[in-house]
């Protein structure tokens, strides 16, 4: 079951970041300082660039664990990779988003505040970064095997 639901967080994971993107790309688009929209200054490209990359990385790794799932196969060490890294990328681009919104990326009239509170509770489901970790970990140590036989 916990091989199911890592597949499920992550998936989470990216909507939510994904969410975060596109209400980014939208405020980037119609907020204006100094007579322009803040779209145009490079370190808002910068920081959009880099939420859409980490996205697009955590929907590969879903995708990937999604597939072997769907395949009835174990994927206990895919499923801890995709969840440690769709966690940490969620958790960076609700943070970056917020930046992106200033003071209104606190205000619950925007989405960017709910969703920073999503990414937050996105942390503990289906254990916690450090819990991945040492999944993966021993995995590659060869001290205990992720992918066991049922």
């Amino acid at each position: 079951m916990l091989d199911l639901n890592r597949v499920t967080i992550p998936a989470r994971c990216v909507g939510v970041a994904q969410a975060c993107v596109d209400a980014s790309v939208t405020y980037a688009n119609e907020r204006t300082t100094f007579g322009q929209a803040i779209g145009t200054y490079q370190m808002i490209k910068a920081d959009l660039a880099e939420m859409i990359t980490r996205t697009e990385a955590g929907r590969l790794l879903v995708y990937k664990v999604a597939t072997l799932a769907d395949g009835g196969e174990v994927c206990t060490l895919e499923g801890s990779i995709a969840k440690l890294y769709s966690w940490e990328m969620v958790s960076w681009v609700a943070s970056r988003a917020q930046f992106i919104h200033g003071a209104h990326g606190f205000h619950r009239e925007f989405p960017v505040a709910r969703l920073v509170a999503e990414a937050q509770f996105l942390r503990i489901a289906e254990g916690t970064s450090n819990i991945h970790r040492l999944i993966i970990a021993d995995d590659a140590l060869g001290y205990k095997r992720a992918n066991r036989a049922r």
